[in-house]
């Protein structure tokens, strides 16, 4: 998985913009904060982030299908370790009886 997208920081940054988590979530993963057509315009263009202000009405935090994607596949992984843990320790931590 590409930087670990399953972090908080992707879930702070969109609900609270700006802040600490949007910083740490730009050092990992600036993609996210460049809009995808960008690259196809300025492709040689430096890179500048603005602020966010209102991520959730899209402004400023981009998460195109394939991030959500990967995301996705992550919760879908966690999910598997998680079911396969309680299928291989059901009898010794979780008895039925």
């Amino acid at each position: 998985m590409k930087n670990a997208i399953f972090t908080p920081d992707l879930g702070n940054t969109v609900k609270h913009a700006e802040g600490r988590s949007a910083v740490q979530l730009r050092e990992r993963r600036p993609e996210l904060f460049e809009h995808p057509y960008s690259k196809l315009l300025r492709r040689d263009a430096p890179r500048f982030f603005p602020p966010l202000r209102l991520p959730l009405a899209g402004d400023g935090l981009y998460v195109t299908e394939e991030v959500l994607d990967e995301y996705v596949s992550a919760v879908a992984g966690l999910l598997g370790e998680i079911a396969s843990h309680f299928d291989g320790h059901a009898k010794e931590y979780y008895p039925l009886e």
